[in-house]
C-alpha cells in the first residue's frame, strides 16, 4: 500500500528463485504479491500481482504457485516462469467442497492435498500428474471433523486439526 507494507494471513517463499509470493488483500482482482528478493532480500522489489479474487493460502515452489481459493471452494496452480505473465495450469472446483483452507504439493509434485475449513469436510489427495485431467485419489477426516492445515512430508501427512490436534497419516499407497 502507499506505506509500504501489505497485510497478508499467508506468504511463501520460493527459496529455489528467490522471489516471495504474499496472500495479500485483494488489489484490483489480483489477490497475490510477487516481490522479488534476488537483489536484495532486505528490501523486497514489488514485481506484479496475479491470481483469483479470493485467496487464502498460497504455496510456492521453483516458479509453480499452489493456491487454496477460499470462498472460492477451489484450487489453482500456476506457472511463475514469468513473473509478469502468470499462467494458469490448472483449477479444480472442489465438489460439495467447503472453505479451501489449504493445498499442499507432494516432495515429487505429483499430488496435493487440500484441507476444508468447514466442519466434515475431509482432506482430500489429488493426482496432479496430468494438469489437464486432475483425478481426486482419496479422502481422510479426523475425529473432530475438522482439519486447519495438512502438509506432507515423504509418504505422510501432518494434518492439523481443531479440538483434535495433530493427526499423522500414511499415504504411501
Amino acid at each position: 500500500d502507499n506505506f509500504g507494507y501489505y497485510w497478508s494471513h499467508n506468504l511463501s517463499i520460493d527459496t529455489i528463485n528467490g522471489y516471495a509470493y504474499l496472500e495479500s488483500e485483494n488489489i484490483a482482482g489480483r489477490s497475490i504479491a510477487i516481490h522479488s528478493l534476488v537483489a536484495d532480500p532486505l528490501n523486497p522489489a514489488w514485481i506484479s500481482n496475479f491470481g483469483p479474487g479470493d485467496v487464502h493460502d498460497v504455496l510456492a515452489t521453483d516458479d509453480t504457485v499452489y493456491v487454496a481459493e477460499g470462498n472460492l471452494t477451489a484450487f489453482s496452480i500456476y506457472n511463475l516462469a514469468i513473473k509478469t505473465s502468470p499462467t494458469l495450469i490448472a483449477r479444480v472446483v472442489v465438489p460439495t467442497g467447503g472453505y479451501l483452507h489449504n493445498i499442499w504439493p507432494s516432495p515429487d509434485r505429483k499430488y496435493v492435498a487440500t484441507t476444508e475449513e468447514t466442519a466434515n469436510h475431509t482432506i482430500k489427495i489429488w493426482d496432479i500428474q496430468d494438469l489437464g485431467n486432475i483425478q481426486l485419489l482419496g479422502e481422510y477426516i479426523g475425529s473432530s471433523g475438522l482439519a486447519h492445515n495438512v502438509h506432507f512430508g515423504g509418504d505422510t501427512l501432518y494434518i492439523s486439526h481443531y479440538e483434535s490436534g495433530l493427526t499423522v497419516v500414511d499415504c504411501g499407497d
